[in-house]
């Protein structure tokens, strides 16, 4: 978690995502226990006051539901109803700064939500004007 001055702009940063494909990957190698927000670093957004744009590995969770196909998660071995608890902090901790435009990773596939969120996919960039 990190609060990056840019400018005039503030831009907060909260990274970590749970690994749904771990089954595919070897621990301390590539996929590490500790890849999760912690509640550490929750505790720090407390002190952001007006945040311009956050930055997040992972989406907050109601665009995952919105915008992922449940049953991809089969092909990594979990079931339809698998979340990663990093989405429901991250969309608590944007819901409390008034949701503000929220860029993010982690999906593998482009998407844009009505209200702000951009999910890049693999290698995408993003030119961000306010």
């Amino acid at each position: 978690m990190q609060l990056i001055w840019c400018g005039c702009f503030r831009i907060g940063c909260l990274g970590g995502a749970a690994s749904i494909d771990y089954r595919f990957r070897t621990l301390n190698t590539d996929w590490f226990l500790d890849e999760n927000i912690t509640v550490e670093q929750v505790a720090r957004t407390e002190s952001w006051e007006r945040i311009d744009l956050v930055v997040t590995h992972v989406p907050p969770q109601r665009i995952v539901t919105e915008s992922a196909n449940p049953l991809v998660r089969h092909h990594f071995g979990v079931s339809a109803e698998w979340r990663d608890h990093n989405a429901d902090i991250v969309e608590t901790v944007w819901e409390r700064l008034s949701r503000p435009p929220l860029v993010c990773g982690h999906m593998h596939y482009a998407f844009t939500s009505p209200d702000g969120v951009r999910v890049l996919n693999i290698n995408e960039s993003l030119l961000w004007v306010p």
